[in-house]
């Protein structure tokens, strides 16, 4: 497949030199990279918020990398569009969108695929990943367009959302990580399909998102921007805000819980409890927990068992030189199995128990290489199923993407990556928070990240379908539907129906 690339001053960086690389790399795709160039008309209007733009930019070294420059490289003038038919290009892809790209469409086989601002946002008042800085909005999207020459129809491809950083340099990077794999996939799927995009959404128009804010914007950002330096000069030389866990639970099913009914679970005093998961074993209720050290900054797995209204901590039962939390229980074949959070060891592991609570050991990594959070494993019309939280990109974030594999044996057998992955790709619903059950339907426990804030709540969706091609669940709204669908500053809910474990977090002051 023959690609041109179409770069116009304002999406130049340095994602596009990993996508160039990335089609070099593969047998089927030959790039051909044209720098479009797009003067913007300058006027005594809109100079001062140009220059200011630009200025701000600098400041907040947003370095704009050009991309690859090669004998491949083609600076377009108006007089040399009827040359690119020479290319017999296959697609266009734009790393942002310009009304005269869809003349451009017209000379590639298949049409024009780019990239663009979240297509459900109102009010648009600035570039890519501005906006939602700036109306401080938890999250950031973008969205991958696919224009047909044939139709003239906007169809969208992908969406997606992830947590909005405090300032523009950082959000628009965020954004910029995700870019090229989300494009790689797009392109990898259309080319599978044959460029059928009967299921695909139609978008009755699309704009051009802004080149830059206006001159009030941009002084309201600037405003933001100083309001953060103080608060950060306040955190680093008069007092910082630590976040606390804190685990609560009640003798109730998940469906009846009621903040009056919810036990305080009493904190370590060198850490805190986080996490909550539930089993019962002989006829008792025993709780686990991550237990987080602050000297060591790491999580190992802690237990309680739980009795009425009363607790009795049993210390820690699993520990490692690297940090432990989430620890989804399991049962197979009746013996007991555990899938912590071991991100720090870049590994998805199972863990046995040899003596039921405090004994376990190493059954098997079932994946290696990988920083994954809050797996969780369980039985579903006759396969077993690993819901997890994964960044293809191995960066930071890793509240956004869902990923699903499936097994025959949750323990000796293969596990195959979903159709779909990633099933979702939002940080608002993306990370797992726990997995509960009530009338043989399953229903998944999903955080909600806040503006600059990690686990501001949850929802509960119930699971839909689940199969090897499909997932869907539902956001349960329904008041007469099994429901507790939120929770402020809790990120966690679990239950065994007759006793149900949550999590809640407060901010502690410390004076510097």
């Amino acid at each position: 497949m023959n690609i041109g690339i179409l770069i116009t001053d304002q999406s130049k960086d340095e994602y596009i030199d990993e996508f160039i690389e990335w089609c070099d790399s593969q047998e089927f795709f030959k790039c051909n990279l044209i720098l479009y160039s797009i003067p913007t008309k300058l006027s005594v209007k809109n100079l001062v918020p140009i220059y200011l733009w630009k200025l701000i930019n600098f400041f907040e070294v947003w370095l704009s990398v050009p991309g690859k420059t090669s004998s491949k490289n083609l600076i377009l003038k108006n007089k040399d569009i009827k040359n690119i038919n020479d290319h017999n290009l296959d697609l266009f892809i734009a790393f942002s969108f310009h009304e005269s790209f869809k003349t451009l469409s017209e000379f590639s086989t298949h049409g024009l695929l780019f990239f663009h601002s979240d297509v459900n946002l109102k009010n648009k008042i600035g570039p890519l990943g501005f906006s939602e800085v700036l109306s401080k909005k938890s999250n950031s999207g973008f969205s991958i367009i696919h224009f047909s020459k044939k139709d003239q129809i906007f169809h969208l491809m992908f969406e997606g959302y992830f947590p909005t950083f405090k300032s523009f340099f950082k959000n628009i990077r965020s954004i910029n990580q995700r870019k090229i794999f989300y494009l790689q996939n797009t392109l990898q799927k259309l080319i599978k399909s044959n460029f059928d995009l009967q299921n695909a959404k139609q978008l009755s128009h699309v704009l051009k998102d802004p080149d830059y804010p206006s001159l009030k914007k941009q002084i309201e950002y600037l405003y933001h921007l100083l309001e953060s330096a103080i608060r950060s000069a306040k955190s680093k030389y008069v007092y910082s805000k630590s976040v606390v866990f804190q685990v609560f639970f009640t003798k109730n099913n998940w469906q009846k819980i009621k903040d009056v009914n919810l036990v305080p679970i009493e904190n370590p005093t060198d850490g805190y409890f986080a996490d909550p998961f539930l089993i019962e074993h002989e006829n008792n209720t025993y709780c686990f927990m991550e237990n987080f050290n602050y000297e060591t900054q790491k999580g190992s797995i802690a237990a309680c068992i739980l009795k009425d209204n009363s607790y009795k901590i049993l210390g820690n039962i699993l520990e490692e030189n690297f940090h432990l939390s989430f620890p989804y229980l399991f049962k197979f074949n009746s013996k007991i199995y555990m899938i912590p959070e071991s991100c720090g060891n870049r590994d998805i592991r199972i863990y046995e128990c040899k003596s039921f609570p405090d004994q376990w050991s190493l059954k098997k990594v079932i994946f290696n290489d990988i920083k994954a959070v809050d797996s969780m494993i369980f039985p579903f019309d006759d396969k077993w199923w690993l819901f997890t939280n994964v960044n293809p990109n191995n960066t930071s974030d890793r509240c956004s993407e869902l990923l699903i594999f499936y097994s025959d044996d949750p323990i000796n057998g293969i596990w195959s990556a979903h159709e779909l992955n990633p099933v979702i790709v939002n940080s608002s619903n993306g990370r797992n928070g726990g997995l509960l059950n009530h009338n043989g339907n399953l229903f998944r426990v999903s955080q909600k990240q806040g503006y600059g804030e990690y686990g501001v709540g949850f929802e509960i969706n119930k699971i839909i379908a689940l199969d090897e091609n499909i997932y869907l669940e539902q956001v349960i709204q329904d008041q007469n539907e099994p429901i507790f669908s939120e929770m402020i500053n809790s990120h966690h809910l679990h239950s065994n129906n007759k006793y149900s474990v949550l999590d809640r977090w407060s901010y502690k002051k410390i004076i510097n």
